[in-house]
């Protein structure tokens, strides 16, 4: 073939739109998903707060669990009953309330399909 027909490069300029409007889609799509990242990271930060609180109030039970501990006398401590204290004392300290990370933003696709395909040639040069 010398060249493309008007027939294939009518079909090639209506690939070319195509493949833009996609792209222009794409786009709109991707602004939506920057505003969900930021809801998403709004409520992290929300999370973290009472997440926060509530590792407060546990480091409080169990600085007060650590009062009750040394004020019993070491036969109680080492007998049954501060064993079993002391269990759920560890129970309490070892709750893991640490933070969760922000949801990271992927990086944004950027295609420049519909650029190359229009610079094409359609004929030799």
């Amino acid at each position: 073939m010398k060249k493309l027909s008007k027939a294939q490069a009518q079909e090639w300029s209506d690939l070319i739109k195509k493949v833009n409007a996609a792209k222009d889609d794409l786009d709109g799509a991707w602004g939506r998903v920057e505003s969900a990242v930021e809801d998403a990271n709004t409520e992290v930060t929300k999370y973290n707060d009472a997440l926060g609180e509530a590792a407060a109030f546990r480091d409080e039970i169990v600085s007060d669990m650590d009062d009750y501990m040394s004020e019993r006398s070491d036969k109680w401590q080492e007998g049954e009953a501060g064993e079993a204290y002391a269990a759920w004392k560890d129970e309490w300290e070892g709750l893991d309330l640490d933070e969760i990370t922000d949801v990271e933003m992927p990086d944004q696709p950027e295609p420049a399909h519909g650029d190359a395909m229009d610079e094409l040639p359609q004929e030799p040069q």
